[in-house]
């Protein structure tokens, strides 16, 4: 059997089955129109609404800023998931269905990223030695904890014991899981926790939120793309909607990849994933960030010389082992090096199979930690700890402003590159660095002021936190006083 995401023109009727998470709200409709022999429908997968990029650059709602568009338009596409008995049903359905089907892509197991990954090796450095490399001092001397920032983990889950996570998650309808529920020692379920904690060491006072796209292998089922999809359409209505994400960043975190391509279509075909920004899920990623988000990924564990076991027989080294979302231009690809600098022989080598230049930068992973697992790695772990960088950076000040594409770049522009100038396929455009990043937007050493408080006489040092305290510190400070009236005296 096949397994495939098919994209269909939308209908009222698939509005209300996404708006009650039920298929069978559209089910016999779809039946009707869609549905062909040797073609099953998932129905525990409701129709899910596909607004892309295109459509919001179409309604002029977005040209890449932080500001959040008001009056989104309606899906013009839906996706429904299903299973074909062969290549001849799936030709049936392009050709007696062209009226409704726009396209039918690839629907591909997804794994975490760094289960099995070199977990022999001892780990290098501790949660100080991150924290100090993303110079977590500095960061909360001006305030950038992350504090009303949403960081989104889109994992295996979070275990509410070691993070603290918002109500606010999502999870397959047909997985019995709440979000904040996971088991943080399981070898699987513990992986999202794992990244929430790693985020958590940089951005402290974010808000964490569980999107648990790898649950169902409690179940004894693999986990795909249609459930990302699901959560990536689940998260838009979130960002988009008036309520308690309504202006504050979004940092959306993705330590899940597909490790073998050989499930996938030929590159160049329309249903193919790896190397297609048409793919629904990479619809969706470009989505999101269109709306402002910022989107990191793990850039993947199959890099040479000591690719992770998973990794498909051509899917690992240079050119071979960034793939999808991974790969996607908008997002930003994380490589992974060591704390003392040195790049990890597991992690993925671009360029990249969409975006030629991925990675873009690189980040702490392979170190030892006091949560759960004693030690986190992979790919997987140097994510979040960008991811939580981003969101510590994202709290207040001139980075607020930025859109998601100019924080990338100003990323890109600030890291330190041991292995030269410009851009290489290990480490990207270089290793993160937060005290350069934090220069060119203006923000150093916090600074001092010296205000005169007339009332005692006496010269107080009090630390500057904004531009208009300092002006009224100035204006008090410089104030002249008033000339006393001295009466004339009477001839």
């Amino acid at each position: 059997m096949l397994r495939r995401i098919v994209q269909v023109r939308a209908h009222e009727y698939m509005q209300d089955a996404w708006q009650q998470k039920s298929f069978g709200a559209a089910g016999l409709q779809l039946e009707a129109s869609v549905k062909v022999h040797g073609m099953d429908f998932v129905e525990s997968l409701a129709p899910i609404p596909n607004v892309n990029k295109a459509d919001l650059w179409a309604a002029g709602l977005t040209s890449m800023t932080r500001k959040r568009p008001r009056n989104r338009p309606a899906a013009s596409t839906y996706n429904i998931v299903a299973y074909f008995e062969d290549e001849d049903a799936i030709s049936r359905l392009a050709m007696d269905r062209r009226h409704e089907v726009i396209g039918v892509y690839v629907d591909l197991e997804i794994e975490p990223a760094a289960l099995g990954t070199y977990q022999g090796s001892a780990a290098v450095g501790g949660e100080t030695d991150v924290q100090g490399l993303a110079n977590v001092p500095l960061l909360s001397s001006h305030g950038l904890t992350g504090r009303g920032v949403h960081i989104v983990v889109m994992d295996s889950g979070i275990d509410q014991n070691f993070v603290p996570v918002s109500e606010q998650g999502w999870a397959p309808a047909d997985i019995a899981y709440q979000p904040g529920t996971a088991d943080a020692h399981d070898p699987w379920f513990g992986h999202g926790t794992m990244c929430a904690h790693d985020a958590r060491l940089i951005a402290p006072l974010a808000t964490f939120h569980d999107y648990a796209v790898l649950r169902r292998k409690g179940a004894k089922l693999p986990d795909y793309l249609s459930d990302v999809a699901n959560a990536y359409a689940h998260l838009i209505d979130q960002i988009d909607a008036d309520g308690p994400w309504a202006g504050h960043p979004v940092v959306v975190n993705n330590s899940w990849v597909v490790y073998k391509r050989s499930e996938d279509l030929p590159v160049g075909a329309p249903g193919n994933y790896s190397a297609n920004l048409n793919h629904p899920v990479n619809q969706y990623i470009g989505t999101v960030v269109s709306l402002g988000a910022d989107v990191i990924f793990a850039a993947g564990n199959c890099g040479k010389p000591r690719p992770d076991t998973r990794c498909g027989l051509s899917d690992f080294g240079p050119g071979n082992s960034i793939h999808g979302g991974a790969a996607h231009p908008d997002v930003i690809t994380v490589a992974g090096v060591t704390t003392d600098g040195r790049r990890l022989a597991y992690s993925s080598q671009g360029p990249g199979s969409i975006s030629s230049r991925k990675p873009d930068v690189a980040a702490c992973t392979h170190f030892a930690t006091s949560s759960a697992w004693p030690k986190h790695s992979g790919t997987s772990a140097a994510a979040p700890v960008l991811a939580g960088i981003v969101a510590a950076i994202r709290t207040r000040g001139a980075a607020r402003g930025k859109s998601p594409a100019d924080l990338r770049a100003l990323l890109q522009r600030t890291a330190r590159n041991p292995l030269g100038s410009g851009w290489n396929q290990e480490l990207g455009f270089g290793i993160v660095d937060v005290a350069a990043t934090l220069e060119a937007l203006g923000m150093t050493a916090p600074a001092t002021e010296t205000v005169i408080v007339t009332a005692r006489r006496k010269r107080v040092s009090r630390p500057v936190r904004t531009r208009k305290s300092v002006k009224a510190a100035q204006r008090k400070a410089t104030k002249r006083p008033k000339k006393k009236r001295v009466p004339k005296r009477s001839k």
